[in-house]
Order: C-alpha cells, then structure tokens, then sequence
C-alpha cells in the first residue's frame, strides 16, 4: 500500500497507516503494481558453507517455496566516461555499508538482518559453480577510510541461474546478479538498512535515488554516495536481454568497487530522513557508467529476510 503516494512502498507507508487515527476517514492511496514472482517454483539457490565445505565447487541447492512471505524489511550516476565533472560526495552516515574484499578484489554491500549482508553475485562467483574462497566483509568508521572490524563470512548464496550464467545463461547475467552473505557475529550495532519496493511506474517519475559504496574519488578510497535520477531504461533500447520487472537504471556515475551498492530512496518526514534501499548496484553501462541495477522485490526480500538455510545443518 502506497499510503503518501510517492511510488515507493517503504516502512513509511506502514507508519503512516499504524499512526492513522481511525476516528477519520481512510487515508488516501493508490494503487499501483509491484512485480512478485514470489512464487516462481524455478527459482533455485545454491549456497557454500565455508565450513562445512572442503572445495570452492561443493554446495547445497535449496528453494524457499515453503517459507513464510517476506514483505518488505520495512525494511549509479551519469555524464559520460569522458567527463569528469561527476560528484561523488563523502558519506558520514551509513555504516551499515560496508566494503566485501573477495580473492583481492573490492566489492560494496549492506547489512541487512543481524547476520545478513546483501551483495551483487559477482562479489562471491568466481566461475561456474565455484565459489571465491577469501571473502571478508569490512565495516568503516564514520569517516568511511579507517577499518573498524572485519567479518569472516559463513556462507554464501546465488541464484542457481547466476552461476549458470558464467557458463551459457546471458539472460541470468543481468537480472540474478544477487548474494546474501551469512556472518555469525551479530551486526546490529552497525545499524540495519530497511528495504522498500519501488512500483512499477516508479520509473516514470524521475525521482533522485543515492548510491551508497566504497570507491575511489580525486584519488581517495573511502565511503561515498552519488546521485542520479530513476530513468525508463526501455526507451534506450539497451541490454535487451534485462527484465524490466527486475532491472532497473539510473543516472548516476558507476565504476569500480560499487557492485553490490545500495541504491535507495530517501524522504524527509518531520525532518527526519527515511532511507529505503530499493534496489542492489550491479554494473555500469558500458558507454557512460551510467548505473543498472536490480530492484528489490518480495522475492529477494524473502531471500534476505526470511531464509532460514543459512548454514549445511539448515538444509534437511
């Protein structure tokens, strides 16, 4: 229910709807279509627990068919590659981005249950149904350029169809570019991101959205986030191999280190900021870095929020 009709579902409208005096009429809302495959039965995940499993090519495949609904947790950047008048604007606030170092490479992420971060597939595949065997998550000081702790990860999980991918499955490329990582240690104190859905005529309405990451700017590695505007990708004749229900573009500037980036939605209510991450940075376009992404869905917030096949001894 989109209760303050600004084409996003998000904690808020839940708010809005608890603090409604229902001695009034019904508040205002529109209706509008949020796409659920939520119930695809083809949708398979495999998971490696580097634990349990002796070889980066050992995992378990599982589904989660039988699991309760998860709604929401409720919980990238444009000019062309030539130009280098792109901002990108140091984060103070959000340490519940943090970086994933993954066989040497750099990767973002964000933490999303106590023991949860949400990346891209890329940050954790290393070929076809093999696994990178270092992968470490590191969170930031305010100052996003000082470690504070580090995270080995238990287990990691894809879409099968990702890892299929790196072997003959274009279309999985673009549209399951997602992993959750499992960490034993609880994550909370780093602060959790709430999840929100953006609609489908969300893309209609030209709305600024944030990306989150670790990157390098004017020859600085740290925490930043840029801006770009949600643009109707269908019109660009691109990536015609994408999903419009689960892709989408903004943009805003991508480049190296932000794959697996929150890109959210922030609304200012009472003067208070509320951030919802609607989609996970994937890739930047090959001709102006320009940012794609995959939307948030129900189906991926099950995954984050309500799997319970976190480790070997979870899956019966």
């Amino acid at each position: 229910m989109d209760v303050n009709q600004d084409k996003v579902i998000s904690n808020h409208d839940t708010n809005l709807v608890l603090s409604y005096n229902l001695g009034e009429s019904e508040p205002a809302t529109i209706t509008s279509e949020v796409y659920n495959d939520i119930h695809d039965s083809s949708e398979i995940y495999i998971m490696h627990d580097y634990e349990e499993h002796n070889d980066s090519k050992d995992y378990e495949r599982y589904s989660l068919l039988d699991t309760i609904d998860a709604v929401s947790g409720t919980l990238t950047y444009g000019l062309s590659r030539e130009s280098v008048e792109y901002a990108e604007y140091r984060d103070h606030e959000n340490l519940n981005t943090v970086q994933i170092k993954s066989d040497g490479e750099f990767y973002s992420g964000f933490i999303v249950d106590e023991h949860v971060v949400a990346t891209s597939a890329a940050a954790v595949m290393a070929d076809w149904f093999d696994f990178k065997e270092n992968i470490v998550v590191r969170v930031y000081d305010e100052e996003g350029s000082t470690i504070t702790d580090t995270y080995n990860v238990r287990s990691a999980h894809v879409p099968e169809r990702y890892s299929q991918y790196l072997y003959h499955d274009e279309y999985a490329k673009y549209n399951k570019d997602y992993a959750l990582l499992y960490i034993e240690e609880d994550l909370s104190e780093h602060g959790i991101w709430s999840l929100g859905y953006m609609t489908d005529n969300f893309k209609d309405t030209n709305t600024e959205l944030k990306t989150n990451s670790f990157t390098q700017y004017a020859a600085i590695s740290a925490r930043y986030y840029s801006k770009g505007n949600i643009v109707d990708y269908e019109q660009s004749g691109q990536y015609i191999d994408d999903n419009k229900d689960l892709r989408f573009k903004t943009t805003a500037y991508a480049h190296l280190g932000k794959s697996g980036a929150p890109v959210y939605y922030e609304l200012i209510s009472d003067n208070v900021a509320i951030k919802s991450v609607v989609g996970i940075c994937t890739n930047g376009d090959d001709n102006d870095y320009s940012t794609w992404g995959v939307r948030m869905t129900p189906t991926l917030a099950r995954f984050y929020l309500s799997n319970p096949n976190m480790t070997v001894d979870d899956i019966e």
